[in-house]
């Protein structure tokens, strides 16, 4: 990294800094809420340790605390299992003042409970259902919950010739609200299920019986998306499958939420713990190929956020650098950097930036936000620059 790109992103994250002690929101949410500016936060005083930034982290932990009984759903994006992840990575980095146990084993109580009614439903959506209560119970070493996930998750899935795939409960596009899909992204579909495994088969255990089970279920979750690879212009995979028109594949953006980025990481999870280098291969290839993605044509990136902007496609890019040490990863990596940089243009906006919401009246919109807004472009930024390989980024799946 050249020394002018590293001064230019040390200045938009002391830009963001400054818009995240303004934050005066009630929502405490992990990933649209001020939980994601404490993230923040945390990163930024391990990168510049001054009394001012840990003043700031202090007073803002200590705010969320007192909105806790306002929570009053479970989801990991919005609700309970998302701020239970949080504070407890906070306190495994000693980041805490105070005791969180006695919070954490009430949340533990709630989760389970909740955790019974989504497999009932079928919902293994990430930042919504089952998958996302699972990066808190990692979190917890909760292995009698996570293997019941697995089960139930061996129990649901539809199992073809092509491999092992889960109707969707989450519908990609208001224009089709009667189609069920198979849903292959990172965000809502399989390849967060991909991930959850690999995760699972990462824990010292000596239960045979459900390392075998997800290792079966991880190889054949991975063989269907391979079945849905396709002859694209711009994509390798889609980002849905329909059930009832499966030819039908149209060509997914470039996105942590959606498309071939978010694939090709679970993809990376699968080989990596399943020591498979075939699977790997896929991955990197599919990574590879979206390097030459770059024009809003191909790639469909009109804002910077994590989810669906320039920032969490630097993000990933990045993961992968780190992963198998590929300089074209890191080089793209450098380009989406300069790339999110360059899109802080909004005068009214913070920082210069606005998330794009094309379906509202008001298209353009502030968001402080870790999944949208600059709380996740600061923690990219943050990443970009440190020596240290990230964690945080666990709460996306992608470590």
């Amino acid at each position: 990294m050249n020394k002018s790109l590293k001064e230019n992103i040390e200045l938009k994250i002391n830009e963001i800094y400054k818009e995240i002690k303004k934050d005066n929101s009630s929502i405490i949410s992990l990933m649209g809420g001020k939980m994601g500016g404490i993230i923040f936060l945390h990163q930024l005083f391990k990168i510049n340790p001054t009394i001012e930034i840990l003043t700031t982290l202090n007073s803002t932990i200590e705010n969320s605390f007192s909105k806790i009984n306002e929570i009053n759903h479970t989801s990991f994006a919005s609700g309970l299992s998302g701020l239970g992840w949080a504070y407890n990575y906070l306190s495994k980095c000693n980041t805490l003042t105070s005791d969180i146990e006695p919070f954490l084993l009430q949340v533990d109580e709630v989760i389970e409970n909740s955790l019974d009614k989504m497999i009932k439903s079928n919902d293994y959506d990430f930042l919504h259902g089952a998958i996302g209560h699972s990066v808190y119970l990692f979190g917890r070493n909760n292995y009698k919950l996570l293997s019941k996930i697995v089960n139930e998750i061996d129990n649901s899935a539809i199992k073809g010739k092509n491999g092992y795939c889960w109707i969707s409960n989450f519908i990609i596009s208001e224009n089709m609200p009667s189609k069920e899909v198979y849903n292959i992204s990172l965000s809502h579909g399989s390849s967060a299920i991909i991930v959850f495994l690999s995760k699972f088969l990462n824990l010292k255990s000596d239960n045979v019986v459900s390392i075998n089970k997800a290792k079966h279920i991880l190889r054949e979750a991975v063989k269907f998306i391979l079945s849905c690879k396709m002859n694209n212009l711009y994509s390798i995979f889609p980002s849905i499958c329909e059930i009832k028109n499966s030819t039908e594949k149209r060509s997914s953006r470039l996105a942590w939420c959606y498309g071939d980025l978010g694939i090709s990481i679970a993809l990376w999870q699968a080989g990596n713990v399943l020591q498979d280098d075939n699977i790997k291969q896929e991955a990197i290839n599919t990574c590879l190929h979206s390097t030459n993605r770059k024009t809003e044509e191909n790639t469909m990136i009109i804002d910077t956020g994590i989810c669906h902007g320039s920032s969490g496609v630097a993000h990933i890019f990045n993961k992968m650098y780190d992963y198998n040490g590929k300089e074209e990863f890191k080089n793209a990596a450098n380009y989406w950097i300069e790339k999110t940089l360059k899109m802080a243009t909004f005068e009214d906006g913070l920082a210069g930036y606005k998330k794009y919401q094309g379906t509202t009246s008001e298209k353009w919109q502030i968001d402080y936000g870790l999944l949208e807004g600059i709380a996740g472009i600061g923690l990219v930024l943050l990443s970009h620059i440190s020596e240290e390989k990230p964690s945080w980024d666990e709460c996306l799946l992608l470590s």
